[in-house]
């Protein structure tokens, strides 16, 4: 699978613009033969947690029928994320769009950064998203996620790859890297992590970190690289093979786990 990761320079609560320039990215990607492209965390907002103004309902949704007739002019697979009301709350949605524009699937943020401010003005979502990206077994997570293996052990074995959407700022960049290395390691499988560069309405700033890891933790090399856009080659086989030579998850104690657990209750 060829993947384009954008490592969007994203304009503060600015729709229309960061739209525009997620056009543009496209339609670059699908000029280098990529299947599929990959935005950060709340695409065309930033990381704006306090402006309930930025939902949209799901269901009437300027930005998903944008981003979908964008998948489907360049027929492409495309992940993006953005702010939808849900049942009388706001989520942190994430979506995944086949190539002819329909929608594969959502995800709503299970683990609310209560620092940022997150968990006070969001709902958690609780249910995962298990889909097929290029056509590799994929689950999906948004950026706070990452620091909780729980939510990557319990993932089907036939998982072979993981995606994180993100506004993860540069103070800890080291986490990122770390965790996305991390999460490889323990379930053999490519991750792939995409972060958001500049500085947001909250004088954050986020440096350019967007990457994708094999399953032995190692970074890839880009195939091609144009400014915040960058191309790899994602090979299926080679999930399969690092697991056929080694693989930990066969000896997890599933169950000791889950009495302990209830043992600290």
């Amino acid at each position: 699978m060829r993947v384009a990761l954008v490592s969007l320079d994203s304009q503060w609560e600015d729709k229309e613009a960061n739209f525009a320039a997620c056009t543009n990215y496209v339609q670059a990607a699908a000029a280098l033969d990529a299947q599929a492209i990959i935005f950060p965390e709340m695409t065309l907002t930033g990381f704006s947690v306090c402006n309930p103004a930025l939902a949209e309902k799901a269901h009437d949704s300027w930005t998903l029928r944008s981003f979908t007739a964008l998948a489907a002019q360049f027929k492409m697979e495309l992940v993006f994320g953005m702010i939808c009301e849900h049942e009388g709350g706001l989520v942190n949605r994430l979506y995944v769009l086949a190539a002819d524009g329909s929608v594969t699937g959502h995800y709503d943020k299970i683990h609310l950064f209560a620092p940022g401010q997150e968990s006070k003005c969001f709902k958690a979502g609780q249910t995962r998203l298990l889909a097929t990206l290029g056509n590799m077994p994929a689950a999906f997570s948004i950026c706070y996620d990452l620091r909780f293996p729980e939510l990557y052990t319990t993932l089907p074995q036939c998982t072979e790859l993981l995606v994180n959407i993100a506004s993860w700022p540069a103070t800890r960049i080291a986490h990122w890297q770390t965790l996305l290395a991390a999460r490889a390691i323990e379930q053999r499988a490519f991750v792939i992590g995409v972060n958001r560069t500049g500085q947001d309405g909250n004088q954050l700033s986020y440096v350019a970190s967007s990457a994708v890891y094999n399953p032995d933790g190692q970074v890839l090399a880009p195939v091609v690289t144009q400014g915040n856009l960058a191309v790899f080659n994602i090979e299926q086989d080679i999930v399969r093979q690092s697991r056929a030579l080694f693989d930990p998850r066969h000896d997890r104690c599933g169950q000791d786990y889950a009495n302990w657990q209830k043992e600290n209750v």
